[in-house]
């Protein structure tokens, strides 16, 4: 498991150094402070990106007969170390740089998961994506994404990214055991990372850019009972994606809406 480890953790690193960084301009290490960018929508993608990781991490330490509070560590912490040579590479990217909120959002999806497990042993509480093209992904398709598998990771405004509340696990005992309560957070209007260069210029009829927030149920899809050993894998991979369902969206400026589906 660590030869696999070491030779995939290279591997991609050595990816994406020819498929992300190949086209721009190299520099001397440096950090720069993009905390009141993209109203955080990225900083929840690392969040989400370091706990998934740790739940792979964690499976993979435990399947290879680790003991348990060293399989849910070490494993836990793998998505913040891996995330974290990402960001040495970022930092030698005269475009972008070392990011310590980065880190800070990387060491807390880690820990969001390493902390369910020491306190409760199963994880009650699921970070979960959401995705749908935004109209604003055609305008800047440099940032947002020129197709659709590169608009799902870059286009902030379509994302929304969830947690969902398993009610039978938190002590709604007659729910079923794949129902949560799912609370989401996205954004829109974005054109840029702050607002000082949101091309209103160029864009006057897009207004203000916006927070959002959702309510919704959602479905634990890991927690659906299968006799199917391979099924039971599959859903457990899937279980970061939400199932399209009816939400509530409330917006900072005080709009309120039920979207049909997201």
């Amino acid at each position: 498991m660590a030869a696999t480890g070491i030779v995939g953790t290279g591997g991609s690193y050595y990816f994406l150094q020819k498929a992300w960084y190949s086209d721009t301009q190299r520099s001397p290490m440096h950090s720069f402070n993009d905390s009141k960018e993209w109203l955080q929508i990225d900083k929840c993608g690392h969040f989400i990106t370091t706990y998934q990781i740790g739940l792979a991490g964690h499976s993979a330490f435990e399947w290879a007969g680790s003991p348990k509070n060293r399989a849910i560590w070490l494993g836990g912490s793998f998505g913040s170390v891996y995330m974290a040579g990402i960001e040495l590479l970022d930092g030698q990217s005269e475009e972008w740089g070392f990011s310590w909120s980065d880190i800070a959002a990387n060491t807390a999806g880690s820990m969001f998961y390493i902390g369910q497990e020491m306190l409760w042993n199963e994880q009650r509480i699921t970070p979960k994506f959401s995705y749908r093209k935004s109209e604003f992904a055609s305008l800047r398709p440099d940032v947002f994404g020129s197709n659709a598998s590169e608009r799902w990771l870059k286009d902030y405004n379509g994302q929304v990214y969830w947690l969902g509340f398993n009610l039978h696990c938190l002590g709604v005992n007659n729910s079923p055991k794949w129902l949560n309560l799912a609370m989401g957070y996205g954004a829109d209007r974005m054109i840029s990372g702050i607002p000082e260069k949101n091309w209103q210029n160029a864009y006057p009829h897009i207004q203000e850019r916006q927070r959002e927030w959702y309510l919704s149920i959602d479905l634990d899809l890991w927690r659906i009972e299968t006799r199917s050993k391979f099924l039971r894998s599959f859903l457990r991979a899937a279980s970061f994606i939400r199932v399209p369902m009816p939400a509530v969206r409330f917006r900072n400026d005080g709009g309120l809406r039920l979207i049909p589906l997201i």
